[in-house]
């Protein structure tokens, strides 16, 4: 009964703590998604976007103005703009974002798919922040934005304790505890996360730069965290001083040769430095991991320099690249003594020397890959509104469900709490650590719904060997059906293996993280490696040929839009959605090509083929798409002006001009249409067809044309650098877009 007493009143003491805790940290969320159809935003108007900022602009957009209507979060979380595309609000506002490592078509189905991560405003553990979040993640999933997310991925959680920022020692605190329950925290996520270079396990990422290999033990990697916080703690002012000051020494060729990292145009210490003072060689100046390379000098000639701005733009107009400081020692024995200077990075405020010098000395330098761990220590030494501690690990949302995504974020909250409590030496347990160990370290008993949430979590995840014999098993169907479809002849048959064919990539490429080489699953690949590259012959060749009949079909629905009337149009070019098929048949081979096998063993004569018919395939679309907006835009215009009471109106009953064909219209589209090869009536029966029944409505003539080129236009990720810029050069700019936008919705208002 005593151990019970003991057991509440810890477990109290942690949720008054905790209480007292989280009104100091601060929240920031990255949450990766795509969207699986951009055009949905758009779907009843023209959006003449041309830059993908203009994409991240109209979903930024659309987030605010649906936000706006939710009812459900009170005054408090009301207000005038939630969401920017800006960077500079981050912080501030929600904002959207590009991300390149967000795969899409890992989900099979999406018609125009269009990746965004989403980064929150700072926030609180405070009702009025949880309750915009849930706004947030209810509009995200909600029509039309209707986000998903995949395997490719995740939700990143920011934690700080704006404006200011935890202790050194507090950081230290929280590495040592994340390193000891790193592996019970892991049992929440699946396997996809558990092992995934985007979120390396904490404990690896450490055991590698200390050179300790995958065997270290966590007292090693005690020790080696340890360490590197007492160098810290021992750095003396004058030490301090000459880092900012900046440090000149002697070191050999060979000692520099390992000791520098190149990223980008910057060169830096990746491991500690001793250099021997320039004058007394037995003096020492201690360089750091993180310092940057300023000037190499050997035998009093300055063989390197760090470039200045004008020294690239020198450079790269004259189409080189500037020199490497590896490049100038290339020349010189190992032994050979230069002489080096060193600066402190200026992007480092003084004040935050601490937390650069941890983070560096525990390996983290600066290398792209470094912030790839599952607790990313790569933003501590940020300004203080900045800095973070990142955790990496949480699947991508499930945005149905509001409350897995904020439990994380409690569970975090909670754990660092407890995290700030244990002594600076603090060493666990012997032994592994388990789930009870975690729950009594964070004391969770006080929340029975963050207990219930951690639960869930953890019954969710099937057993690592379940996991695997499912994947096994969803690979032995996917491989049959990829088998069979591959065998059907014809391009509806092509179409459809393209399917099949992407799926197996996604799969392999999944596979290849739990499965070693020698595994017997990937004798699928190596016996059907013939078939796939006929496979591809064949993708190649569908391509080529579908481009070619789109070419000539479009070659005729050009002439149509370009010489005959509205109804017309209407009836050839936008009935039956010719284009929009094509069109979508040549996107899936596209894209099939380049998920899978590439371009590497496309002919060169066919790949040229392929470029030419392309390149011809978009002008014609460009000319096509312009005939339909001046069509569009002057039929409104007749319709506007036949509608409004005037001296020299037309007479009742009969239909402007513009909008009926005449013969010659007539005779050029039948001629059209033949030359598509259409299997259509004979031309008279087409001719008597393009003369309209009375009692039409010529307004639904203009929908039709207007309703295909909100689809023909819909904003593209991969397109939207083209259509619009190609449009402007054939007279149609956003502003007239926009015009045309206005009319068709007068004559809505109209009617």
């Amino acid at each position: 009964m005593a151990g019970f007493e003991i057991a509440r009143t810890g477990s109290a003491q942690a949720g008054l703590r905790w209480n007292d805790v989280r009104k100091g940290l601060s929240v920031g969320l990255e949450l990766e998604c795509f969207l699986p159809d951009l055009g949905a935003l758009v779907e009843d108007r023209l959006a003449p976007l041309e830059t993908r900022a203009e994409l991240l602009r109209l979903v930024a957009n659309s987030l605010t103005e649906r936000l706006q209507d939710t009812r459900q979060s009170g005054a408090k979380c009301r207000v005038d703009r939630r969401v920017s595309s800006d960077e500079r609000d981050w912080g501030s506002l929600w904002t959207v974002t590009d991300d390149g490592s967000i795969k899409p078509e890992l989900s099979w189905g999406n018609a125009n798919p269009f990746p965004v991560e989403l980064l929150s405003k700072r926030m609180r553990f405070d009702d009025g922040d949880v309750a915009l979040f849930c706004d947030m993640v209810r509009t995200l999933c909600s029509p039309p934005i209707s986000a998903k997310a995949n395997e490719s991925t995740g939700l990143h959680v920011h934690i700080g304790k704006y404006p200011e920022f935890f202790a050194v020692e507090d950081v230290v605190r929280i590495i040592k505890a994340y390193l000891r329950y790193e592996p019970v925290i892991n049992s929440l996520l699946p396997m996809t996360r558990q092992q995934n270079p985007f979120c390396r396990n904490l404990r690896e990422a450490l055991a590698s730069e200390a050179g300790l290999g995958p065997q270290a033990t966590e007292s090693q990697l005690f020790d080696y965290v340890e360490q590197a916080a007492s160098r810290v703690a021992r750095l003396d002012p004058s030490r301090r001083a000459a880092l900012l000051a900046g440090i000149r020494g002697v070191s050999t060729r060979s000692e520099l040769m390992s000791a520098l990292l190149g990223e980008g145009l910057v060169w830096s210490s990746k491991a500690q430095l001793d250099l021997l003072d320039n004058e007394d060689a037995s003096l020492k100046h201690w360089v750091p991991p993180g310092m940057v390379l300023q000037e190499l000098w050997h035998r009093g000639t300055s063989i390197w320099r760090a470039p200045g701005s004008a020294d690239l733009v020198a450079v790269w107009d004259a189409g080189g690249e500037p020199p490497t400081p590896w490049q100038a020692l290339e020349e010189f024995g190992d032994e050979e003594r230069m002489l080096c200077s060193f600066a402190f990075p200026t992007e480092v405020p003084s004040d935050r020397m601490d937390f650069w010098l941890l983070r560096n000395s525990l390996g983290f330098v600066g290398k792209k890959t470094d912030r790839y761990c599952k607790l990313n220590l790569m933003r501590m030494h940020l300004p203080c509104d900045r800095a973070t501690l990142e955790f990496r690990q949480f699947p991508g949302g499930n945005f149905a469900s509001a409350l897995t995504i904020w439990g994380w974020v409690k569970f975090l909250g909670l754990f660092i709490s407890q995290s700030l409590i244990l002594p600076l030496d603090w060493r666990p347990p012997t032994g592994p650590p388990n789930d009870a160990e975690l729950k009594t370290f964070m004391q969770m008993s006080h929340d029975t719904l963050l207990s219930a949430w951690y639960r869930d979590m953890f019954i969710q995840q099937p057993r690592p060997e379940v996991f695997l014999s499912q994947m096994r098993s969803d690979w032995q169907v996917l491989w049959s059906q990829w088998q069979a479809a591959s065998a059907r002849q014809g391009l509806p048959s092509v179409l459809e293996a393209c399917g099949c064919w992407r799926r197996v990539f996604w799969a392999a490429g999944a596979m290849k993280k739990f499965l070693p080489n020698d595994d017997e699953v990937w004798a699928d690949f190596q016996a059907g490696k013939q078939t796939a590259d006929r496979f591809m012959q064949r993708l190649y060749r569908a391509l080529h040929e579908r481009l070619g009949d789109y070419v000539a079909r479009l070659s005729a629905l050009e002439e149509v839009s370009r010489r005959t009337s509205l109804r017309t149009v209407v009836r050839i070019s936008v009935e039956g959605g010719a284009v929009r098929t094509s069109q979508a048949e040549i996107r899936l081979l596209q894209v099939t090509v380049m998920e899978t096998g590439g371009w590497a063993a496309c002919g060169e004569e066919l790949l040229r083929g392929i470029g030419r018919r392309g390149a011809v395939a978009a002008e014609l679309l460009l000319d096509h798409l312009r005939n339909l907006l001046g069509l569009c835009e002057s039929a409104a215009k007749e319709l506007l002006d036949h509608a409004a009471p005037s001296a020299d109106q037309s007479p009742s009953g009969k239909r402007p001009p513009a909008l009926g064909a005449g013969g010659e219209a007539q005779s050029t589209a039948v001629a059209c249409w033949e030359k598509q090869g259409a299997e259509c009536a004979n031309s008279v029966s087409l001719l008597a067809s393009f003369n309209g029944e009375d009692g039409e409505d010529p307004l639904d003539w203009v929908e039709s044309i207007y309703r295909e080129l909100c689809s023909l236009l819909a904003p593209r990720a991969d397109e939207v650098q083209g259509l619009w810029r190609g449009l402007r050069g054939r007279g149609w700019d956003p502003e007239r877009a926009e015009a045309l936008n206005a009319l068709v919705g007068e004559l809505r208002r109209k009617k």
